[in-house]
């Protein structure tokens, strides 16, 4: 088998290569994937954790008179969030028979490894965008809604476009907590038919709901298997519902909830919101007064649809260029199709609005992004890891399959050192 393999790994590796000279990652950008196509990154946690410093008062020393302001001498108030690495993986597989059709047909050769390898670049991608948005709990965002300790479980309305993130073949596990506290139920189940219309998730009939631990009970949130408490860091950390009162990455965040973690705004009904425009302006009004100049609006993408209908074709559209690497790089510019509306709004009459499935319903995120980085270990996207240091494709590990495979992974988190310059809008009264 070592020949075969060998021949293969070559092959393969010549034909990503010339295929994908603009590396793998480069196909989990889109506009499938916008935050994550957004988000600054950078290869630079090169520590167990990364200090990031946030001011959040300045000197105290003042007064009338000199006495008064040398009695008062101090340092600036400053936060320390003490961020912590995640990572995640994906594995592209070929059987023995796969192997032997790349290694004697070119043609289907190609074909074949484009396909597998597109796709779990794709879905990188879209786990990557899926938790910018939560917590570090790792749930999908579904919960179950009827049909618990079932074969076929029905997930709640407003999160069915969720759904995009689940397919056949995936293994599901559940808990009655988001992840961040509590355990998870210890058996898997494979998911054998997603049905998006219905909003129903259908396993198979050799590991039905019903023989997993703990059952999957209504209520409960989905996650995929070896998920629970282990997500990156999300937009529902760093800017959470409600205002923060404890400890953060060993920081207080009851210190200054609103500078240590971000401004919150809950839309009105009536006066003085009553629309989404009006609301997001608003919100825009609020911020200002603690410095935030919001540039970014992410919106759930049939909340971006009302915008669209409220404004009546009055709007303009602009194509926003995806990022691979930090703010300002504007060599790491990449033209991926995310396009979005202009919003004008206090501080910053160039807000851009941009739909996102991944996005909760009736939430908008206002963010600065010079404000926000993907902090990666020696990387700043997704790359063929090594693990054998024989090449990126080798012997499955388990002796009992003939075949090769190839894993793709990435290190680090999502950082924030200017938590108070980012908004929260809960437009739910408003839609």
């Amino acid at each position: 088998m070592v020949a075969p393999i060998t021949q293969a790994n070559a092959f393969i590796d010549k034909i990503i290569e010339r295929k994908y000279s603009a590396g793998i990652a480069m196909l989990g950008y889109s506009k499938k994937t916008p935050l994550w196509s957004l988000m600054p990154k950078s290869a630079d946690f090169l520590e167990n954790t990364l200090d990031l410093r946030n001011q959040f008062g300045l000197n105290p020393s003042g007064g009338a008179t000199v006495t008064a302001a040398r009695a008062r001498q101090g340092a600036s108030a400053y936060g320390d969030f003490r961020l912590t690495q995640s990572e995640a993986f994906g594995s592209v597989a070929f059987r023995g028979r796969a192997i032997k059709a790349i290694t004697s047909n070119a043609k289907r050769g190609i074909s074949l490894v484009s396909l597998e390898v597109e796709s779990q670049a794709r879905a990188f991608g879209q786990r990557m965008n899926r938790m910018m948005y939560r917590n570090y709990g790792g749930a999908l965002g579904l919960v179950i809604s009827s049909g618990g300790n079932t074969q076929t479980i029905t997930v709640t309305a407003a999160t069915r476009p969720l759904l995009k993130n689940v397919w056949p073949g995936q293994y599901l596990v559940s808990s009655n907590t988001d992840g961040t506290s509590g355990s998870v139920d210890a058996n898997p189940t494979i998911v054998s038919q997603v049905d998006p219309e219905a909003g129903t998730i259908t396993t198979s009939a050799a590991g039905s709901w019903d023989t997993a631990a703990g059952g999957f009970s209504n209520g409960d949130s989905l996650f995929l298997e070896s998920d629970f408490g282990q997500g990156f860091y999300g937009l529902a950390d760093w800017i959470p519902a409600t205002a923060p009162s404890g400890t953060f990455l060993d920081q207080n965040r009851g210190l200054n909830p609103v500078y240590l973690g971000g401004v919150r705004y809950t839309a009105s009904a009536g006066d003085p919101d009553g629309t989404i425009t009006r609301s997001l302006n608003n919100a825009s009004v609020e911020g200002a007064l603690w410095g935030a100049e919001p540039e970014l609006c992410m919106m759930n993408t049939l909340d971006y649809g009302k915008l669209l209908n409220e404004a009546e074709g009055r709007i303009e559209y602009q194509a926003v260029l995806a990022r691979r690497g930090d703010y300002g790089d504007e060599e790491g510019r990449i033209k991926v199709g995310i396009t979005g509306v202009r919003v004008s709004v206090m501080g910053n009459s160039e807000m851009m609005v941009i739909p996102d499935s991944d996005c909760p319903r009736n939430i908008a995120y206002m963010l600065d992004m010079r404000t926000f980085k993907f902090h990666g270990v020696g990387m700043s996207e997704p790359e063929w890891l090594d693990p054998t240091g024989k090449g990126k494709w080798h012997n499955m590990a388990t002796d009992n399959q003939d075949g090769m495979e190839a894993l793709m992974g990435i290190y680090g988190n999502l950082g924030c050192d200017s938590p108070g310059c980012n908004i929260r809008v809960d437009l739910t009264n408003v839609l």
